[in-house]
């Protein structure tokens, strides 16, 4: 009885913390996308109804120059954040503040390029905090 008790409790203590550290930092993804060569411009729809006041960009499978990126939120507003960084796969960009932290965001679209010498397509996402 004691052993199911502790075990329930340390269960319990596990979620709530989880719960926590994601509401008070922790990063969402909050889409995915494979890019290429073709198309140098891709939008990713945000499902989450949340507010996020910072962004990052993370590359697996091939580098991607990010020239610009445009997040327009549910209320119709949109902020351009200039990028201007080039990512090798398993890397990310810096950490972008955005603007006010009331709005949900709608979708992000964001131009690039890809390194023409890699064969491999870049997969991008988004992650939010």
């Amino acid at each position: 009885m004691k052993s199911r008790l502790l075990l329930t409790l340390l269960t319990l203590t596990v979620v709530v913390s989880g719960l926590f550290a994601q509401r008070i930092g922790a990063w969402e993804k909050l889409g995915e996308r494979t890019v290429d060569r073709k198309v140098e411009r891709d939008e990713i729809r945000v499902s989450h109804k949340r507010t996020y006041s910072k962004l990052k960009f993370n590359v697996k499978g091939g580098e991607v120059r990010f020239d610009r990126a445009v997040v327009e939120f549910e209320n119709g507003t949109r902020q351009e954040l200039q990028i201007r960084q080039t990512i090798p796969a398993g890397g990310e960009t810096r950490v972008i503040d955005l603007r006010g932290n009331q709005r949900f965001i709608k979708r992000i679209v964001f131009h690039y390029k890809t390194t023409k010498g890699h064969k491999a397509k870049a997969r991008v996402s988004v992650w939010g905090r």
